[in-house]
């Protein structure tokens, strides 16, 4: 109940500043106040780091809005799910792409978990991540990656795919869990 009340909270802002002359989000600065948040809320460490030297630049609030939202789930389920000591979380822009991650230490996905195996069983919210990630165009994994144990969420979205001053040539390819 209270994810959805500060989720409606968040629409209803979004909106209301879409309506507005404002110029976008920064979302390295939201997800970084996030993070402290978190950690607040949680007898959990989470730090934050950026990530690469160039700017970030705003991001479109309806764009910001679904990539904030599956940085804030990935901390989340992390604290609900997988009993980590700590969080990491980064963002920033690599190469042209906005990149933002999401690691824990925790206990990780069991071995050949699927997407259809997590719908099956009403475990939404890495569903949930997917298809957020895909409505705006963005590249989602899910899993370890190089990491021995824990769960990375790692979300990359070309900055020229919204339009924005970048030199990029986008590849998406479809959501993995590894």
């Amino acid at each position: 109940a209270r994810r959805a009340a500060a989720e409606s909270r968040e629409l209803l802002s979004d909106l209301r500043r879409e309506s507005g002359l404002d110029g976008g989000v920064d979302v390295v600065a939201e997800l970084r106040s996030r993070t402290e948040d978190f950690t607040r809320r949680h007898a959990l460490p989470a730090s934050f780091r950026q990530l690469g030297e160039t700017a970030t630049p705003p991001i479109p609030h309806a764009v910001a809005r679904h990539a904030l939202t599956i940085a804030t789930e990935a901390m989340e389920n992390a604290k609900r799910h997988a009993s980590p000591t700590y969080v990491d979380v980064s963002a920033g822009v690599v190469r042209d792409v906005l990149r933002i991650s999401v690691y824990d230490d925790g206990k990780g996905l069991p071995e050949g978990t699927s997407l259809e195996d997590l719908r099956r069983a009403g475990h939404f919210g890495l569903v949930g991540m997917v298809e957020r990630a895909a409505s705006i165009g963005a590249r989602i994994r899910i899993g370890r990656g190089r990491a021995a144990k824990g769960t990375e969420v790692r979300l990359e979205l070309s900055l020229n795919a919204l339009g924005l001053p970048r030199n990029v040539h986008p590849q998406h390819p479809a959501p993995l869990l590894n």
